[in-house]
């Protein structure tokens, strides 16, 4: 059967009802009803060597900082995200701190004014990442993709109503039970300045 948690297509009746009651995320929809395994079955994330070659010419050659610089990442495909005015104020206080910060591009996604383009293959991710040292971005499938990362990582929930849930109830990594070094924000479409403040207090 064609069972997936997105709402173009169809999922079962049990799975709606769970997902109404805030019962099942996005990660128990994947293990239990869509690869049908096991219970006890463990996620295993494979090891990525770390290519320092790749990385170090990419820092070069967009001059940016080891370790202070901020890749933001405002797209997502399934999330609604959030105003230019917000990131464009975003981007004014991290540099005011003085970070590099890079938009994460892929395709024809364009770089927020004021940052640098960055695009790298999906399984350089996790070190380019770890040598940025910083991470905020909406949550999206990437975000799944460097949830080991061992930079500090701003994960935005935008919150709204999805299958009788919110987007944090559906995919909070959290929830799910994965990712490290990260925090979890939760904000709705308003006071986006307070959101800067906060995003700007969970870097610490």
């Amino acid at each position: 059967s064609n069972i997936t948690p997105f709402p173009a297509q169809v999922y079962t009746e049990i799975i709606s009802h769970s997902l109404a009651g805030r019962k099942i995320n996005m990660f128990d929809i994947y293990k239990y009803e869509m690869l049908n395994l096991p219970k006890e079955a463990k996620f295993v994330y494979p090891v990525i060597e770390n290519d320092n070659e790749y990385v170090v010419k990419l820092f070069i050659e967009n001059n940016l900082n080891p370790h202070k610089t901020v890749i933001l990442s405002p797209y997502a495909n399934t999330v609604i995200g959030y105003p230019l005015t917000f990131w464009s104020y975003l981007i004014e206080r991290l540099k005011k701190l003085n970070y590099s910060v890079c938009t994460n591009c892929n395709g024809k996604e364009k770089e927020l004014p004021g940052t640098i383009r960055l695009s790298f293959p999906l399984d350089k991710a996790k070190n380019v990442l770890d040598n940025a040292g910083y991470f905020i971005g909406l949550r999206s499938g990437f975000c799944d993709i460097v949830c080991n990362s061992n930079c500090k990582k701003i994960i935005i929930y935008p919150q709204y109503d999805i299958f009788n849930s919110s987007v944090y109830e559906f995919c909070s990594f959290k929830k799910m039970g994965i990712g490290s070094n990260y925090k979890e924000v939760r904000w709705t479409y308003d006071k986006m300045d307070k959101l800067v403040d906060t995003i700007l207090v969970n870097m610490k």
